[in-house]
């Protein structure tokens, strides 16, 4: 026969508050052996302090409760490792992203109205003959995806003798929104301007980028400074009394076997507007 063990007692052997078992109860991870029918006060066993000493574990690691259910209930070593893996992953990509947002705060601490005081053009620009590659890039891999796919559309057009190096490449963001931006990632257009119209294939499509009216910002800095430059350039798009009518498009003005430390990328960020109408 085991012994009953109170939850405060229990609570005390396994470092775990009274109110973690509780919520672990109802989530369905650590039961209370008894529930006694009248005060309804709960007991365990000593068995259970090895289950409530992994559940704290991975709490420790930050671990998310439906995970954490999916580990205890696995019945495969590999299975688990696969678990911790992809928390591995995850906790390695939050990092990365608090890293940039350490950066981007010095920055901010050195020069406060470093990104509040940029100068933003109103300009007409041309239609442009362009190939064009669309994916989807997560969070942090947007440099990787970005250059596979320059890759893939400077081969294309050199095929098709259509390549015009003196034109810089382009990324259109599409679906933008700061917080997708920042933690899922983000629809991509990847274009490469060219001399002529052409054929597509393979996921190139051949298209004519429109021209008219755009909001033009140069900015010198990495690229996930952007992630700032956005909404800034939004907020002074509407104060002036316009309307975005199209995604913005950031074109690499960087010549990178030139240029390699990314203090020094220069990008100008196009978003085509319109003037509102007065009242």
């Amino acid at each position: 026969m085991y012994q009953l063990i109170p939850i405060g007692c229990f609570a005390q052997l396994t470092h775990l508050s009274i109110k973690a078992l509780r919520m672990y109860a109802n989530e369905g991870l650590l039961q209370p052996i008894f529930v006694d029918p009248e005060s309804g006060y709960r007991y365990y066993t000593l068995a259970q302090a090895a289950l409530a000493a992994r559940i704290r574990l991975l709490r420790l690691v930050d671990m998310p409760l439906e995970e954490i259910r999916e580990v205890l209930q696995a019945t495969d070593p590999e299975m688990v490792r696969t678990h911790l893996t992809s928390h591995h992953q995850r906790i390695t990509d939050r990092m990365a992203r608090d890293q940039k947002s350490l950066l981007l705060l010095q920055r901010l601490l050195e020069k406060p109205d470093a990104f509040l005081s940029f100068t933003v053009k109103v300009k007409e620009i041309a239609d442009q003959p362009l190939l064009s590659l669309c994916t989807h890039a997560a969070s942090g891999s947007f440099g990787q995806a970005i250059r596979s796919a320059f890759g893939a559309l400077i081969t294309y057009a050199r095929g098709m003798g259509a390549y015009s190096p003196e034109q810089p490449p382009l990324v259109i963001i599409h679906q933008y929104t700061p917080q997708e931006y920042k933690e899922v990632g983000t629809d991509l257009e990847v274009g490469l301007p060219i001399q002529r119209p052409v054929e597509g294939e393979r996921g190139i499509v051949s298209t004519l980028l429109p021209g008219g009216t755009v909001a033009s910002v140069v900015h010198v800095g990495p690229y996930h400074e952007l992630e700032i430059i956005y909404p800034a350039l939004e907020v002074w798009i509407e104060k002036h009394g316009y309307v975005i009518t199209g995604p913005p498009r950031n074109v690499i003005l960087t010549n990178h076997a030139l240029v390699t430390d990314p203090a020094g990328y220069q990008t100008e960020v196009l978003w085509p507007i319109i003037k509102g109408e007065a009242g």
